[in-house]
């Protein structure tokens, strides 16, 4: 168990980074386990963990997508097992698993008008703003809206660069429900690249989630200064219909 702090770095669920496997999870061989549907949210809510870069025992960004890409492929073949046709686990709510890999395009988000821009093969980037005074301040807001109905949220991992130390109150993944937005966990907030995982209680009915790196002064012309930036999302949880897009 580690200590709580407010702003931990990413660590995964061992004590040292691991080699990522080499196989797909559902490649053969495989074996069958029977679990009862209550336990497969708590089981893909620890599946997440995998998805961490801090997990994987490798320095090149081909092997670390892969095993990314592999975890998810796994936590997807239990939300498929719950849909599946006789499943005793069907219902009107099912686990869904999102991802969105902003370095290849803007994937179904936007950016909240006037705070930010997106470039390709670089991710959604804040905007830089010179006031008259020669300080620069910077704004990054993104959001997403379910395409059909509301979502029940259980945790967001976030990657993405932050090239100053945080500024002003806003700074995390909100969402809204009911028309009011609301903090469901906050991200770090010093300079460096940052890859977390941000969960809480499971909030239901949301209508809107946003990932806010929030307001940036910083001394001196826009000109020396480079925008942070978000490059991926994942978003966890249980929806009526898969609302991850194509």
């Amino acid at each position: 168990m580690f200590q709580d702090a407010p702003y931990a770095p990413s660590r995964g669920s061992f004590t040292s980074p691991v080699a990522p496997p080499i196989v797909d999870p559902d490649a053969s061989p495989t074996i069958s386990v029977a679990i009862n549907c209550s336990w497969v949210p708590f089981i893909v809510g620890a599946l997440q963990q995998l998805v961490l870069q801090a997990t994987w025992k490798t320095d090149d960004p081909v092997a670390l997508t892969l095993a990314q890409q592999r975890a998810m492929t796994l936590i997807a073949l239990f939300m498929d097992a719950v849909v599946a046709e006789g499943s005793p686990c069907g219902g009107a709510i099912i686990p869904f698993a999102c991802s969105y890999f902003f370095e290849l395009r803007p994937d179904g988000w936007s950016v909240i008008p006037g705070n930010g821009d997106y470039q390709i093969l670089v991710g959604y980037r804040s905007v830089l703003i010179e006031d008259d005074g020669g300080a620069c301040t910077k704004y990054l807001d993104i959001q997403w809206f379910p395409p059909s109905g509301t979502v029940t949220l259980t945790a967001a991992h976030v990657v993405g660069i932050r090239q100053d130390d945080a500024g002003g109150a806003a700074n995390g993944v909100f969402v809204t429900v009911g028309g009011v937005q609301s903090l469901f966990g906050s991200l770090p907030a010093t300079a460096g690249s940052f890859d977390v995982v941000v969960s809480a209680s499971p909030v239901s009915g949301v209508e809107r989630i946003v990932v806010d790196l929030g307001t940036h002064l910083v001394p001196g012309p826009c000109s020396g200064t480079n925008p942070n930036v978000i490059q991926r999302v994942d978003l966890f949880g249980f929806a009526e219909s898969d609302p991850c897009g194509s």
